[in-house]
């Protein structure tokens, strides 16, 4: 008997190279299938109502955080994706960030940003940082550190 295993290089990446999925420039998703096992890798089964309602919640969390928080004035997040009551399928943001789908540039760039904030959220309510709080500091810290710059005369850190 022959096993054949198929990885992308992304998944490599982040497996065994230790970079973090928030900072994987695209993901490869395929098809529905795909995008729910890998919501079945983050412990959420898609045919569970209440794992259904759980996934909807970050969504609206992070729908919500992007609007107060990262839109700049006249920039809108686009449709399907921007009103949490006309979008049902959490699949389909899956779909809208792959690399393997053709979607508008806008709508994977904000799919993008909404699966990095949802990703947060779920480990924030997994309480993560109380399990791993130096690792999570360190992934989290480390890109910013490396553009800070501190100035021992003036006793400050510019970034």
């Amino acid at each position: 008997m022959s096993l054949s295993f198929r990885f992308r290089r992304h998944t490599l990446e982040t497996l065994l190279g230790g970079i973090s999925p928030l900072d994987l420039s695209q993901i490869s998703v395929d098809s529905i299938e795909e995008a729910e096992n890998l919501l079945r890798n983050y412990g959420y089964e898609w045919s569970d109502e209440e794992d259904r309602r759980q996934l909807f919640s970050f969504y609206q969390k992070a729908l919500v955080f992007l609007k107060s928080e990262m839109l700049v004035e006249g920039e809108k997040i686009p449709e399907p994706i921007a009103d949490f009551n006309e979008f049902k399928d959490l699949r389909q943001l899956l779909l809208f960030a792959s690399d393997k789908i053709e979607s508008p540039v806008e709508l994977r760039r904000w799919s993008c940003a909404l699966l990095k904030a949802i990703h947060v959220i779920v480990h924030f309510s997994h309480d993560m940082y109380s399990i791993f709080p130096d690792e999570i500091k360190k992934q989290i810290l480390h890109p910013i550190e490396q553009c800070l710059y501190s100035d021992p005369v003036a006793s400050a850190s510019f970034l």
